[in-house]
């Protein structure tokens, strides 16, 4: 059996090249193998390829070997070559990761189902050029393949032929197939499919009808849709991406109520941006930001002011709770997603910095300027640069402020000082720390915004106050910055962001479930017990004794017996799980869980982890979360004016 680790895929564009794929791919799944004859056209220029090690080429001379890859030469024309390997992962000996879904398989061949990754390099990979590819793909009956492209042809004897045609330019190809439940529907120009391991209509209906509404809602916002079928695919191990005209979900996230509204509308504008237009990361990984801002930032403006700004705050949240000391870095060096710090930065700030250009030149510019991007680029790499110029082609030059906000680490943390009214005029001082940011910052005196340019440690003004008795330094967050304490209230996504955290255990049976519990939390790492006492890490009090309890819970959150009240409302431990995070008199964050039974709460552990925003959480025995945040204090950037 093989085991593969992730291979990551940082493609480098030094050229428009093209090569083209014809294969034919044989699975045999009980001997977890695969059997490949591929005819590649090579452009001039094009001089090597990369394949796994484990996969023996015959047909072109091998360069090196290093780290699991063999380099292989290549000359212009037509080249056929052939190989045969084995690749095995046991998806159920999967860990789950918080910030990394999935991405512990990288490739198997089993009769549970076949999932290749472009990072297993199954197929050659070029650093040279793009790469177009037709597939004739030949597995056990019943096995139905799905990958980028069209489904043109499709022949079932005691085996099944498949041909998925794709022929639009990409940087790699993924491949799945398992025994689905294909269903079909016309949206358009655009093939709609759903591949799901259960005959599920209610799903399907979900999943078919939100494909509709995000196609349209994309192909107004940003163009045309850039393909000719968008596929749902169900995994049977954890996953979610979003690849050329499909989406891989597993099984439990693509279940989740909250999916079909969020996640999955921003896997389907990964066809946009990152898959048609691909990233040039040589100035840093721009797509998953500007994914955020047109997916799950724009869907929570679609419901109301109110619940954008709550979204901006959250990302401001996210930022003092992961991004600490060397973990910050400049956007520019962002390259993809692997902690919180980094989800933090590469899609918080970014989305922010995204937001922050709109303000600057109007929504209307912002959205032609995306269009342009899109339209000039499509199947073309697109780096920071494109935006800068499209931006400042509707505005004055932003090159400047553009690059502060890509090249520097960290973000401002302002202050409001020296407020004075004579009634008719307020004046105050705006200050940050140093190193000073160039920002253009919203003060709202009573309902009247006014935007303020600040690029000095210490800025002065004096503004009308039209009668109005409150002065509030961006109170909606709409410039990235730090936030002051008492503008966070305790959530999990503080203990998420924890570099350790210690455990209290209760004693008895309770203690060895209340481990499972723990062991889950640390994604089967070391974790360290606590007696409770405060030596600078944050708690994680599991089922706690009621004594424990009554020293730490807020004032908002009581135990009475065999009830939590919450809120003002009443919850029965026995059936429900509660979570509650709770800030200390250290000025720390702990954690306080409550497992309705034996059974359930090592999972609980990971079920948590969508919910990092929350203060506090119960999960009933049936029925949807309830979940909520308990209030902040008043911000030391709003004041009273007298």
């Amino acid at each position: 059996m093989k085991y593969f680790a992730l291979l990551l895929l940082i493609p480098v564009f030094a050229s428009a090249e093209i090569v083209s794929h014809n294969a034919g791919i044989y699975f045999d799944t009980d001997a977890h193998t695969v059997a490949v004859i591929d005819t590649l056209q090579i452009p001039d220029g094009v001089t090597e390829f990369v394949l796994n090690s484990e996969l023996v080429a015959t047909g072109a001379e091998a360069i090196k070997t290093e780290d699991d890859l063999t380099t292989y030469k290549c000359t212009p024309g037509q080249m056929i070559i052939s190989y045969k390997g084995e690749f095995y992962s046991n998806a159920d000996d999967m860990v789950f990761s918080r910030e990394n879904v999935g991405r512990e398989l990288t490739a198997t061949i089993s009769e549970d189902g076949i999932y290749l990754s472009g990072g297993a390099y199954w197929l050659p990979m070029f650093e040279e050029a793009m790469v177009t590819h037709k597939l004739t793909i030949d597995t056990p009956a019943g096995i139905e393949p799905v990958t980028q492209g069209v489904r043109t042809v499709v022949s079932k004897t005691d085996r099944q032929i498949t041909i998925w045609d794709a022929p639009n330019p990409s940087d790699g190809l993924n491949l799945v197939a398992a025994k689905y439940f294909i269903t079909e529907r016309q949206f358009g120009d655009v093939t709609s499919y759903t591949y799901f391991l259960a005959d599920e209509p209610k799903l399907v209906e979900t999943y078919q009808t939100k494909t509709g509404e995000y196609l349209e809602m994309y192909q107004e916002m940003i163009g045309p849709y850039p393909y000719g079928k968008f596929a749902t695919v169900e995994s049977w191990f954890p996953s979610g991406y979003g690849m050329p005209s499909y989406t891989l979900l597993g099984g439990m996230v693509i279940r989740l109520p909250f999916i079909p509204d969020t996640s999955f509308g921003h896997e389907i504008c990964h066809n946009w941006w990152g898959n048609s237009s691909f990233v040039d990361r040589d100035r840093g990984n721009w797509c998953e930001g500007l994914t955020v801002y047109c997916a799950d930032y724009h869907y929570k403006t679609l419901l109301s002011a109110e619940d954008g700004r709550e979204y901006r705050r959250t990302l401001f949240k996210d930022y003092a709770s992961y991004v600490h000391g060397d973990l910050d870095f400049p956007i520019s060096e962002f390259k993809e997603r692997h902690s919180g710090a980094t989800r933090a930065i590469g899609y918080g700030k970014t989305m922010m910095v995204f937001h922050m250009f709109d303000r600057m030149i109007g929504r209307d510019n912002f959205v032609k300027a995306m269009q342009d991007v899109w339209s000039s680029n499509s199947y073309a790499p697109v780096s920071w640069d494109h935006f800068i110029a499209a931006f400042s082609s509707y505005n004055s030059d932003i090159t400047e402020l553009g690059e502060q906000w890509l090249s520097r680490a960290g973000a401002p943390m302002i202050y409001l000082q020296d407020v004075e009214s004579d009634g008719s005029n307020v004046t105050f001082t705006i200050t940050q720390d140093e190193p000073v940011w160039d920002i253009e910052v919203p003060v709202v005196i009573g309902d009247q915004e006014h935007v303020l340019h600040i690029d000095s440690a210490s800025s002065t003004f004096t503004l009308p106050t039209s009668g109005a008795k409150t002065l509030s330094v961006d109170p909606d967050y709409h410039v990235f910055r730090k936030l002051h304490a008492e503008e966070i209230e305790p959530t999990l996504s503080q203990i998420f962001g924890e570099q350790e955290l210690h455990f209290v255990l209760p004693s008895g049976l309770a203690g060895i479930q209340a481990k499972k519990f723990a062991e889950e939390w640390v994604e089967g790492e070391e974790f360290v017990t606590s007696d409770g006492t405060y030596d600078g890490h944050s708690r994680v009090y599991i089922n706690p004794s009621a004594e424990t309890v009554a020293e730490l819970l807020p004032e908002n959150a009581q135990l009475a017996g065999s009830y939590m009240f919450l809120n003002g409302a009443r919850y029965k431990l026995k059936e429900n799980d509660i979570v509650l995070a709770i800030g200390n008199e250290f000025g720390k964050t702990d954690l306080i869980v409550f497992g309705h039974s034996y059974d359930t709460l090592p999972k609980l552990a990971s079920r948590i982890s969508h919910y990092g925003k929350y203060s506090h959480l119960v999960f009933p025995q049936r029925g949807r979360p309830q979940k909520g945040n308990w209030d902040i204090k008043e911000s030391p950037l709003n004041r009273r004016i007298k």
